[in-house]
């Protein structure tokens, strides 16, 4: 499936500039180029230093995760975050689905584009952020 990351940074920023255009529209908020995640999941595997085997559509997400809870918490006394659940923070079962969706989203920038909001990232870079 080809998807369209947004950057929370290009979001913000996006917002700020609707609300200066005074045009009433609403826009997507996406980095710009979509993307597969079998092309890019090595790629975060490397930026994340983890090692990552190829993209495996038979994997189960939800069950391969439902078990680091633990990990999470470690984590979390390690680099001084804030005390949260790991549930509560990805829902497992949404992401089992976007990751093994077989149909394209749809979705474009074109019109901010066309209006000169031209402000992007790349899809990697933001993963990493």
């Amino acid at each position: 499936m080809y998807v369209g990351a947004s950057d929370a940074r290009l979001v913000a920023e996006q917002h700020i500039w609707a609300t200066t255009q005074n045009i009433g529209e609403v826009f997507n908020a996406v980095n710009g180029g979509s993307y597969k995640w079998k092309e890019i999941w090595g790629d975060i595997g490397i930026k994340l230093g983890v090692n990552s085997t190829l993209f495996n559509l038979d994997l189960r997400y939800s069950l391969a995760m439902s078990d680091m809870g633990g990990l999470w918490k470690n984590i979390v006394m390690k680099e001084g975050l804030v005390e949260t659940e790991m549930d509560d923070l990805a829902n497992r079962e949404f992401l089992e689905n976007l990751f093994k969706c077989l149909v394209k989203m749809l979705e474009s920038r074109e019109k901010a584009n066309c209006l000169d909001f031209t402000t992007k990232y790349q899809t990697l870079e933001s993963i990493g952020y």
